[in-house]
């Protein structure tokens, strides 16, 4: 079936067209911190309303009772998403980690942890192959709170320029480059995702853990110091690391499904 399927994320939003699970069609557009030109791109998938009746949307943000109530890195706070795309028949939304999530259980995952690490910090909470959502947030992991602030605030990536005045894409252009105090703030953050990890664990010790997003293009420099700080409170979890920059995209195409 050919569908229209929608990811706004809080870097870039993706609007394309999909048939059975694979993309035919694709257009990139850096997400505005503005609503009125968020909704304007948006509104381009409209000139598809007529030939396609189904819509599938993932947000990085929670949707309940037809309204975004949770969006920290778009401008969708508490609008009513549902009504304005409701130019196409059929119309289904929900986060951009449960989404992506669905890509696992297509596989017959059925209990396991998906953290979607990249400007903040999602997750989807699988159990008994089925995505645990609660009232509408659980699974919102990077807003766990901290003493100053949350998760999101001390290791997405969104806060790397805020630690450490170069943003992530850099900062992992200078690690490659051999630059050593790159590197060691890399294995920092490693070793701080290897807490949140351990945290998950004893809050879920879940059977599988997955990861994907644009920080683990970081990846080589930071899975030592997360294997140091599981191996410290003898945690043998292994976590399978993701290389698809449009998993979430995959998933969502299946959001009307389940």
């Amino acid at each position: 079936m050919r569908k229209v399927v929608i990811d706004i994320g809080g870097t870039k939003t993706l609007i394309s067209i999909m048939e059975n699970g694979r993309i035919k069609s694709i257009e990139n557009f850096s997400t505005p911190k503005n609503r009125e030109e968020l909704l304007r791109i948006l509104s381009k998938s409209f000139e598809y309303s007529g030939s396609i009746e189904n819509l599938n949307v993932a947000i990085a943000g929670r949707y309940k009772d037809n309204k975004v109530i949770l969006s920290p890195n778009i401008p969708l706070q508490n609008f009513n998403l549902g009504r304005f795309l409701s130019e196409f028949k059929n119309v289904r939304i929900d986060n951009d980690t449960v989404c992506a999530a669905y890509n696992l259980i297509k596989k017959n995952v059925r209990n396991a942890l998906l953290i979607n690490w990249g400007t903040g910090i999602g997750g989807a909470i699988i159990i008994d192959g089925k995505v645990y959502k609660g009232e509408g947030r659980a699974g919102e992991v990077g807003h766990l709170r901290l003493l100053d602030g949350d998760w999101e605030d001390r290791i997405g990536g969104k806060a790397f320029e805020k630690r450490f005045n170069v943003d992530g894409v850099n900062l992992q252009r200078m690690a490659l480059e051999g630059n050593k105090s790159a590197i060691e703030k890399l294995n920092i953050i490693g070793i701080e995702f290897g807490e949140f990890i351990v945290s998950m664990v004893y809050l879920l010790d879940p059977e599988e853990i997955y990861i994907y997003g644009g920080v683990i293009n970081s990846w080589a420099f930071m899975k030592k110091g997360v294997k140091k700080k599981l191996e410290e409170y003898s945690m043998k979890k292994r976590i399978y690391v993701i290389r698809d920059r449009y998993f979430t995209l995959r998933g969502c195409y299946y959001l009307d499904e389940f």
